[in-house]
């Protein structure tokens, strides 16, 4: 069976959009995004790419995921299910 590994292994990128997307319409603070995941060099340019790439939007003090953002979040769930992987931290 194919397996992409950057769905099998724990990505900053896709932790951040798991994390959005578990906290649903009520989004995730930059603060936790720091402190759950980290604030350094190798973060932010991944925010600033999900953001850029319209996957998520900052409302106020929070993320936000897009449609296009949550279609993606459904489809990771739903491949690592397929896997029969863990849930997606975040």
């Amino acid at each position: 069976m194919f397996v992409y590994q950057g769905l099998k292994t724990k990505s900053p990128s896709l932790s951040i959009v798991m994390m959005v997307h578990k906290a649903g319409k009520e989004g995730v603070s930059k603060l936790a995004i720091d402190h759950n995941i980290g604030n350094n060099n190798l973060i932010k340019p991944r925010v600033k790419f999900l953001v850029h790439n319209e996957l998520a939007y900052i409302s106020g003090d929070k993320y936000r995921l897009t449609k296009k953002g949550e279609r993606y979040a459904r489809f990771i769930r739903w491949y690592r299910r397929l896997l029969k992987l863990s849930d997606y931290g975040g």
